[in-house]
């Protein structure tokens, strides 16, 4: 089996004097490649006898990007604990989902996801949600991107919660006699008699 530096130099000599052999192939294609003598630009020649097929570098054809969930604080004073989110991501072929677990205000999860080299990726989030998951602030979630990472931001709507407070008095004590003021009406003139 020949490797491609070594099929050239077979090819080069196997040539016409003067002539050169090149070998070309697609980038990332896992079809065969296309040999041929002389210049790039010349017509493709049918080997004769077996065929040589010589396939794409497949690596050259994917690339990973990072995705990650952040839970923004909402300031209601209630920090929800860790709970499970969505992430989709599509590469204009397909849509994956992608389970990810954030807590309010804590670090961002991430997870490295395999896309196709050539894509355009537009990550989102799924409509599922934490249980008791009190709704999404107006604008969220936010999505940004930097370089090959997606961040998608969440924030919670506030929790609020309706005190109702009632007064409520015991009958523990016998109800008293109203006061008509006689006893106070006394203890004044026994103070301003002392004085």
């Amino acid at each position: 089996m020949l490797d491609a530096q070594q099929l050239l130099h077979h090819l080069h000599g196997e040539a016409e004097a003067g002539a050169a052999a090149h070998l070309r192939r697609t980038r990332c294609s896992p079809t065969p490649a296309y040999l041929y003598v002389g210049s790039t630009t010349a017509e493709a020649i049918t080997a004769q006898g077996p065929a040589i097929t010589l396939l794409g570098d497949k690596s050259l054809c994917k690339r990973d990007i990072t995705i990650c969930k952040v839970l923004e604080d909402n300031g209601d004073g209630y920090s929800r604990p860790a709970g499970t989110f969505v992430l989709t991501v599509n590469d204009g072929s397909q849509t994956t989902q992608h389970a990810l677990d954030a807590a309010e205000g804590g670090q961002a999860a991430c997870k490295t996801v395999t896309v196709p080299a050539n894509a355009t990726v537009t990550v989102g989030e799924a409509a599922t949600r934490p249980a008791n998951w009190n709704g999404d602030a107006d604008g969220y979630p936010k999505v940004t991107q930097d370089g090959n990472t997606y961040t998608v931001t969440n924030k919670e709507k506030p929790i609020t919660v309706t005190v109702t407070f009632v007064k409520k008095v015991c009958d523990t004590f016998k109800r008293r006699a109203a006061n008509n003021g006689s006893n106070l009406n006394a203890h004044r003139r026994a103070v301003l008699a002392r004085a």
